[in-house]
C-alpha cells in the first residue's frame, strides 16, 4: 500500500471504512457511462470494456444510458464495441442495447447536440445518476453549457484523469515509455466546464495503474467462466501480449475498472480529500502532442491559486478490488426459475 498522497490521517479512514461498511453502500446505483471502448483494436486498451461488461453484470448498477465518445478510436468503431459487449453481458440485452448512444466524434463537437446529450438530457430529467467519464468529458461538456440546471441532478462524476505533480504515468520498472493523461488532454476547454460546474468529482489517476493488472491467471479464469468470458478475455488477448511482449509488464493495467469499483466497492479504494487545477508541470516527462494545450490536471493536496478546485482522489488500492470484480465477472448467470411439471 502507498502511503497517503493527501495525509496519513486518511490510511486510518481507509481501514476503518473496510471494517465499517454501510449497508447502503450494496444497494443499487443508477449510472451513466461515457466510454471509448478499443476491445479488439490494435495498440488500443481494452480495460473501457472489462469495466463495462462488470457494470452490465454487477447487481450493484442501474445502468441508464451508455455514451460513446472518441479517443481509443472512432465513434462507429467503439460503438460497435459497446454493443457486443452489451450483448454478451447485459442481463436484458434487447432493452439495454436502445441505451447505446453516439456521441462527439472530436472535441471540436464541444457544445453541439449529439444523440448523446440528448438522450444524457432525458435521463437526467427524470432521474438523479452517477455519470462515470472513462474518456475525454466533450458529451458531459456539452450538456452542462446548454442545460446548465440539470447539474443539481448529477450525484458524482468519476473520471480517469488527472495526475500529482512529477507523476509521468509509467507503468513498469523497465518501461522506458510513459503515457499521456489522454482523458484530460485531447478536450482541455470540456475538462474546464466540468470543473466549474461544481459538481462531486472523484479522480483515478493512471499513475495507479501499476497497481491494477489482469494478469493471464486472471485472464484465464475469465476465459473459463463462460461463453461472454470466453469473448472478452480472447478479444483482449493481444492486449495482454502487448504489455508482456513490448513492456515486459506481467499483466495489463485497468484503471478504468477502477472507477465501476469506486461505486460498488468504495471502501476497497483509499480516497482523500484534493485539490484539482489546470496547470504546466515541467517535471512530468511527456509534454502534450502537437494538437493539444500545455497544460495538465494536477492533482495536490493543498489548494493554491488556479489549483483549488476540491476532488475526492484515489490513492490507493486493498486487494479486495480486484477480487471483487474478478468474483463478479466468473460467477456464471443466474439462470431463470423453472417450473415443476405437474
Amino acid at each position: 500500500m502507498r502511503s497517503g498522497f493527501c495525509g496519513l490521517f486518511h490510511i486510518f479512514l481507509f481501514s476503518a471504512a473496510i471494517l465499517f461498511t454501510p449497508v447502503h453502500l450494496h444497494a443499487q446505483t443508477s449510472v451513466w457511462i461515457d466510454t471509448d471502448p478499443g476491445l479488439g483494436m490494435l495498440l488500443k486498451d481494452s480495460d473501457d470494456s472489462m469495466g463495462l461488461a462488470y457494470a452490465m453484470k454487477s447487481p450493484r448498477f442501474r445502468v441508464e444510458g451508455i455514451s460513446v465518445s472518441y479517443g481509443n478510436s472512432y465513434v462507429p468503431k467503439s460503438l460497435k464495441v459497446a454493443r457486443s459487449v452489451v450483448e454478451k453481458f447485459g442481463s436484458n440485452p434487447k432493452s439495454q442495447l436502445a441505451l447505446i448512444f453516439p456521441g462527439a466524434p472530436s472535441r471540436q463537437f464541444l457544445g453541439l447536440a449529439t444523440d448523446s446529450t440528448v438522450a444524457l438530457e432525458a435521463a437526467l430529467n427524470k432521474k438523479r445518476l452517477v455519470y462515470i467519464a472513462l474518456g475525454p468529458l466533450t458529451n458531459l461538456a456539452t450538456l452542462l453549457q446548454t442545460r446548465p440546471a440539470l447539474a443539481k441532478n448529477i450525484d458524482q462524476i468519476i473520471w480517469v484523469a488527472g495526475r500529482p505533480p512529477g507523476a509521468n504515468l509509467k507503468i513498469g520498472t523497465t518501461n522506458p515509455f510513459a503515457f499521456h493523461d489522454a482523458n484530460f488532454e485531447k478536450d482541455p476547454k470540456a475538462a474546464a466546464v466540468v470543473l466549474e460546474a461544481k459538481i462531486p468529482m472523484t479522480l483515478i489517476s493512471r499513475a495507479l495503474a501499476q497497481d491494477f493488472l489482469m494478469t493471464r491467471d486472471e485472464q484465464k479464469a475469465l476465459f473459463n467462466s463462460g461463453p461472454s468470458g470466453k469473448w472478452l478475455a480472447s478479444e483482449a488477448d493481444h492486449w495482454m501480449t502487448l504489455w508482456k511482449t513490448g513492456w515486459k509488464i506481467e499483466g495489463a493495467p485497468m484503471p478504468d475498472v477502477l472507477a465501476f469499483l469506486a461505486v460498488s466497492h468504495p471502501t476497497s479504494l483509499q480516497s482523500e480529500p484534493c485539490f484539482v487545477g489546470q496547470s504546466m508541470d515541467l517535471k512530468t516527462m511527456v509534454p502534450p502532442k502537437d494538437n493539444q494545450e500545455g497544460k495538465f490536471l494536477l492533482v495536490s493536496p493543498e489548494a493554491s491559486p488556479g489549483q483549488d478546485r476540491p476532488v475526492t482522489y484515489i490513492s490507493d488500492i486493498a486487494a479486495t478490488a480486484k477480487e471483487a470484480w474478478l468474483r463478479v465477472m466468473t460467477d456464471p448467470p443466474e439462470k431463470p426459475a423453472t417450473q415443476k411439471k405437474p
